[in-house]
């Protein structure tokens, strides 16, 4: 039995918590689009794969993690299925190999609030959109995409010699209507769909229907990580006596974070004026007995300070802080803005597909590493492809709180001042596309990142 299993068995919150996370969002969009985007269907399906795989562990018929996640994917499945035959009985009709209705497309479901990816699978014909997200998300061959389906493997074949006119038709409508869509072929597909698992917003109502179901089988939870209640646990207690009074933190803090939550944490001038040391060259180790920030200053914008936590994510502050004092940050951009989301930068391709010549480990929960730093509003985490190990120099700023992002990304700052400069960014970013790319000339460039920092002891008067 894996430890996490034995763990929630004994009402242990956090596994609960990582096993939900390590699921959610690819429950949450396989049921989005295997119901070719019925919102209302894919929320109540996906609520109801959850809470059974959960109980499947609970009655003792799954044991280790692999197992729960592949029930909660079948699942989903058999759950979207019978609703999808519900609907309409003839959806995966066998047709004859030259049926128009094979390769026929529903131009009205095509929104263009929604993403090239996600438009594909709602203007698809429902056996054509099974096919596709079963094939490219799940890595299905056809004899399992076939007796899912209730079909014989031959016609998946036929489906599959019409797919490549019913997608460039789909995109050809899509790309009219100014979305931006995949060019469709199926490594850009799928990569496509990956992206948007990734970035996929859990519905309200699952997160609470899944919180109160785990709440009323485990422990009360441990207490999490949140700046915006300016809980610095990473710095002893009494450091922040001191910075509240020696370092002037602005008067009544907590109060203007609750009615203003773009006021800056800490007086970062009142910080430097006490005397701080910068960081400039790639320090071997990180010292424990010093408080790290960085600034980012962002061209025709400002600074951005964050205040970073190498005691939660020692791998991957050591690795900003590399890379800020060889000047790698210098001149590049945030290349992905999404309001309400975050701001992405850090690639030296500015296109999302660079890095830097290294990748680090992934210090989050879901990757065995206990990172309990949540993703709330200002959080700074490192942007990474679907290996958990990927991440290089791409980070991204939390614009608005995106605790569904706990446990699956390496939080390791907050931002502690400039969060103005943030919400500008955000606010007035234009992306072309659902996933917040930003045209080359329109991206904010960093001029400088730049790391500083503070010795415990001279604070404390030492």
């Amino acid at each position: 039995m894996d430890t996490i299993i034995k763990n929630m068995l004994n009402k242990d919150r956090e596994a609960f918590d990582e096993l939900y996370a390590s699921i959610k969002n690819r429950i949450c969009f396989l049921s989005f689009a295997l119901t070719k985007g019925d919102s209302e269907s894919s929320s109540q399906i996906a609520k109801k794969a959850i809470t059974q795989s959960f109980q499947e562990i609970l009655e003792g018929r799954i044991i280790t993690q692999a197992d729960f996640e592949a029930f909660a994917v079948n699942k989903t499945i058999e759950l979207c299925r019978e609703t999808v035959l519900e609907k309409d009985p003839s959806a995966f009709d066998v047709l004859p190999e030259n049926d128009e209705k094979l390769t026929s497309i529903d131009e009205d479901a095509i929104d263009t609030d929604l993403s090239g990816a996600k438009n594909y699978i709602r203007a698809l014909p429902a056996a054509a959109a099974w096919e596709l997200v079963l094939r490219l998300i799940q890595n299905m061959n056809n004899k399992k995409i076939a007796r899912i389906m209730d079909v014989d493997e031959s016609y998946i074949k036929t489906i599959q010699k019409s797919e490549y006119e019913s997608l460039e038709t789909v995109y050809r409508l899509v790309t009219r209507k100014g979305v931006h869509c995949p060019a469709p072929t199926k490594e850009l597909i799928q990569a496509a769909f990956e992206n948007e698992i990734e970035s996929f917003k859990v519905p309200e109502e699952v997160e609470s229907r899944v919180n109160e179901y785990i709440a009323e089988r485990s422990d009360p939870p441990k207490k999490k990580i949140n700046i915006k209640k300016l809980c610095l646990i990473a710095i002893p207690a009494v450091i922040i006596i001191v910075i509240a009074l020696a370092l002037l933190i602005k008067p009544k803090a907590n109060q203007q974070i609750a009615s203003d939550s773009s006021a800056d944490m800490l007086n970062i001038e009142a910080i430097k004026s006490a005397g701080v040391t910068y960081v400039t060259e790639n320090p071997e180790s990180l010292d424990p007995n010093l408080i790290y920030f960085a600034d980012i200053d962002i061209k025709d914008h400002g600074v951005i300070t964050i205040m970073l936590y190498h005691d939660y994510a020692p791998i991957t502050t050591a690795n900003f802080i590399k890379l800020s004092t060889e000047d790698f940050y210098d001149g590049l951009t945030f290349h992905r803005i999404m309001s309400g989301f975050m701001m992405q930068g850090g690639d030296p391709l500015g296109n999302g597909q660079g890095g830097s010549s290294q990748n680090i480990v992934g210090e989050f929960v879901q990757n065995g590493h206990p990172n309990y730093l949540s993703h709330a509003r200002g959080a700074v985490s490192m942007a990474r492809a679907t290996d958990y190990n990927s991440a290089s120099s791409q980070f991204f700023i939390v614009h608005e709180d995106s605790s569904f992002l706990d446990g699956q990304y390496a939080a390791f700052g907050y931002v502690v001042s400039g969060m103005d400069i943030v919400d500008t960014i955000c606010t007035s970013a234009r992306p072309t596309d659902g996933n917040g790319t930003i045209p080359k000339d329109e991206q904010p460039v960093m001029n400088d990142v730049s790391i500083w920092s503070v010795e415990y002891a001279t604070l404390v008067g030492e």
